[in-house]
């Protein structure tokens, strides 16, 4: 059970990294290059991995054997036979030089963002903070060293966004042909748009965060839903759009909450108790399945096409940053 709810956390933050929602990958060339290795260092942690033999140096910083056992052992059987032990090692060691570049850049990203970034993950997987972490703890690995890496991640990822995707240039004539070419992968299910205020405040009981929530029912409207938003909501992760999210029936969110948010009417409002606590939700837009309008996903194509497009440009980028790197294998530990 915990290695499932890892795994969808797991996939919440590649369907936040690749926007998967509409069939295409959108992927930044990070992961592109790195990926699957990538995303099993973040999701297990570099400081799990403290003994064992020395398989690589970047920089002066240690990849051990046990840390990309780990790793390489993490990654699904379809796409391990695909990838040698070898090549994980080599998307390790590009994250890292990656990172250490960003970092002296200034474009580390903030613990703050971090947090925030990881909460938005979890309530798509449909997931507690406390669940998590218990999970977390049971391959050893605290929420600490775990925020550090993602950290890490969120920071590669910046300096490859400035110093190589808003640089590539995709014109509205090519952006439109690939969506006509590929229209297949722009058929969707039933989906709603919703507006919720979450009361999951830790100091109530269960009861008083439904008592809350049931008062603030009564007050709240489509006229100044976001007010009570700001002022209310603990899923601070959404405060900022006014507690939106967008989601089909299929989506891994929590049954509660897309339950009633299916249920309802265009317009209604209601709440939903879950394991977060209890939700308000407004039910904003239904969506009917379809194919998805141009108008919606023509910047997804564009970054998907601008990121295929920086292939060539990151692999010149990352070779200017090896030359400079002092990255050393010890092949007799592999």
């Amino acid at each position: 059970m915990e290695d499932k709810k890892v795994e969808q956390v797991s996939s919440a933050v590649e369907h936040k990294k690749i926007r998967s929602k509409y069939f295409f990958q959108y992927t930044t060339i990070a992961l592109l290059v790195v990926i699957v290795a990538a995303l099993a260092f973040f999701l297990y942690g570099k400081n799990s991995f403290s003994s064992g033999e020395i398989v690589a140096k970047v920089n002066g910083e240690i990849i051990t054997l046990s840390e990309l056992n780990r790793i390489y052992d993490s990654i699904p059987a379809q796409q391990k036979a695909a990838t040698t032990k070898q090549e994980v090692l080599e998307g390790i060691i590009q994250l890292k030089v990656i990172y250490q570049e960003a970092k002296k850049e200034g474009l580390s990203v903030t613990k703050e963002e971090a947090n925030k970034n990881l909460d938005s993950l979890l309530f798509s997987a449909g997931m507690t903070r406390e669940q998590f972490l218990q999970d977390l703890a049971q391959q050893n690995i605290n929420e600490e060293d775990f925020i550090n890496d993602y950290i890490e991640q969120l920071t590669a990822q910046n300096l490859i966004n400035k110093t190589i995707l808003q640089n590539v240039g995709v014109s509205d004539a090519e952006v439109s042909r690939y969506y006509l070419d590929n229209i297949g992968q722009f058929e969707r299910g039933e989906q709603v748009t919703v507006k919720h205020i979450l009361i999951g405040n830790e100091t109530l009981s269960e009861e008083q965060k439904e008592s809350r929530a049931k008062e603030l029912l009564k007050k709240v409207n489509k006229d100044n839903f976001c007010d009570y938003v700001n002022k209310y909501s603990t899923d601070v992760a959404s405060v900022q759009t006014c507690g939106e999210y967008t989601f089909g029936k299929e989506d891994p969110y929590v049954e509660e909450f897309k339950n009633l948010a299916f249920l309802q009417k265009e317009g209604d409002i209601g709440t939903a108790n879950t394991q977060f606590g209890t939700h308000i939700i407004w039910t904003v837009k239904k969506l009917p399945p379809g194919t998805v309008p141009f108008a919606e996903v023509s910047e997804e194509v564009k970054g998907f096409l601008k990121a295929d497009k920086a292939k060539q440009d990151y692999e010149l980028f990352y070779q200017s940053l090896e030359t400079k790197s002092n990255i050393k294998f010890y092949d007799k530990a592999l």
